[in-house]
């Protein structure tokens, strides 16, 4: 008996272990659909990837395209849009930024609490401000920094901004042992 009790426990814990990673849409609808899946930072993308990899990743042709950037425009609702822009540099995709509208504020509200929550339970540690949100984390040994931001007093109606970019100019390189 105690074997078996021991195993649904065991079992138990593996099942909630497993769990624990969430699903893009218990953060809620729109935020699911504006960060696409899972893989990468934003949109299944990371920093350093070339202009055609992003455009590819996006499935649809820029409104706008340049060598060194790329923009969307993208419509939710009757008045309510989103923008993605893409900032390229020698090292590749170096700036991702997204801007959502919204008649009410609550909306863009509510999507930085989604956010938020969202880079939290990946990220972790948060440096958190009134409005404003930041993570400093690193990715292939570069500091990256992701910042979020209700901007909806500034605008007088609702807005949300996602900026992700290269924290410093240089990467940053592991010691090794001597």
């Amino acid at each position: 008996m105690k074997k078996i009790l021991s195993l649904l426990i065991l079992l138990r814990f593996a099942l909630v272990s497993c769990d624990s990673k969430k699903n893009l849409s218990e953060y809620g609808d729109l935020f699911a659909r504006l960060m696409k899946n899972e893989k990468g930072i934003f949109r299944g993308l990371i920093l350093g990837l070339k202009p055609s990899q992003v455009k590819e990743a996006e499935g649809v042709r820029p409104q706008q395209e340049e060598e060194s950037y790329l923009f969307y425009d993208f419509i939710l609702d009757t008045a309510e849009s989103y923008t993605l822009e893409y900032n390229f540099d020698e090292r590749g995709l170096s700036e991702m930024r997204l801007d959502a509208y919204f008649i009410q504020e609550a909306d863009a509200r509510a999507l930085y609490e989604s956010f938020k929550a969202y880079y939290t339970d990946r990220f972790g540690e948060v440096n958190d401000f009134y409005g404003f949100t930041a993570w400093d984390i690193v990715q292939d040994n570069r500091r990256i920094r992701i910042e979020l931001a209700d901007e909806s007093a500034e605008y007088r109606q609702g807005k949300f901004s996602l900026l992700i970019y290269f924290s410093i100019e240089a990467p940053i390189f592991k010691k090794e042992n001597p």
